[in-house]
Order: C-alpha cells, then structure tokens, then sequence
C-alpha cells in the first residue's frame, strides 16, 4: 500500500475541510453566536492534522496518475 499518496491525499481533504470550516466560524462571529467556538476549534484539528499529515513529505514527489485514478475509483465505487 501506497502510504505516502494517502497520507498526501488526506493532508489535502483536511486542508480543504479547515477551509470551508471558516464559513461558519465567520457566520458566528457575525451574528455573535458561541457555537463559532465549536468550529473554530474543529478548523484549528483539521490545520493541524493536514500539517502533520504533509511533514516530511518531499517537495519533488507527487502523487502519479496510476494512484490518483485507483483513489478516484475506491471513493467513487465505496463511498456514498
């Protein structure tokens, strides 16, 4: 198994997954509601797991084509 593509994908679903988590912690803010603490703090987890997950990781490697399209499949065949 193929750790390192993984390991890259994942880093990158977490980094996209903090991403759209500052849309609601925004909303909160706006509308002064506690619950911008919630995601707040689940934004800062996903950061911080999608830089544990890319460390280490060499600047030169990149996920090939043969492994992106396996990913692309498994999710499209077993995830709903």
């Amino acid at each position: 198994m193929n750790t390192k593509s993984i390991r890259f994908i994942l880093g990158w679903i977490l980094n996209i997954e903090a991403l759209l988590m500052l849309l609601p912690v925004v909303t909160a803010v706006v509308y002064r509601e506690e619950e911008g603490v919630a995601y707040a703090l689940v934004m800062a987890v996903c950061a911080a797991s999608s830089a544990a997950a890319k460390q280490g990781r060499n600047k030169q490697s990149a996920i090939s084509r043969e492994s992106a399209c396996a990913t692309q499949c498994f999710m499209f065949n077993f995830l709903p």
